[in-house]
């Protein structure tokens, strides 16, 4: 319905709890594309704190699947982000997870 109502950030966030509930189930593939969705809607919209969200969450999903490269990628553009717009909770939040996987990061 907010897809018909033009209100793009409920139809992000919809997506980005969709995305949540897929993680959590397991069901990595199908929260990748909700959350890329959010993602792309957040963009659409000029939301860059939904930006470091769906970051912070494509990230997550990134570890789940142990990939550890992309998921510091993505944690950087979350804290960037969250940085930017001076939210410094999230950031240091995120800060937190990218800071732990440099700390398990075993060169070549």
């Amino acid at each position: 319905m907010s897809e018909w109502l033009g209100n793009l950030g409920g139809m992000a966030a919809a997506c980005d709890n969709l995305g949540d509930v897929f993680r959590l189930g397991g069901k990595l593939e199908g929260a990748e594309a909700m959350h890329r969705r959010g993602l792309s809607l957040d963009q659409a919209r000029g939301s860059r704190e939904g930006m470091a969200f769906a970051y912070g969450n494509l990230g997550n999903i990134r570890l789940a699947r142990g990939d550890k490269e992309n998921a510091r990628a993505l944690y950087a553009q979350s804290v960037a982000l969250f940085d930017d717009v001076g939210n410094a909770p999230l950031a240091a939040m995120v800060r937190e997870r990218l800071d732990g996987l440099r700390e398990t990061h075993s060169p070549g």
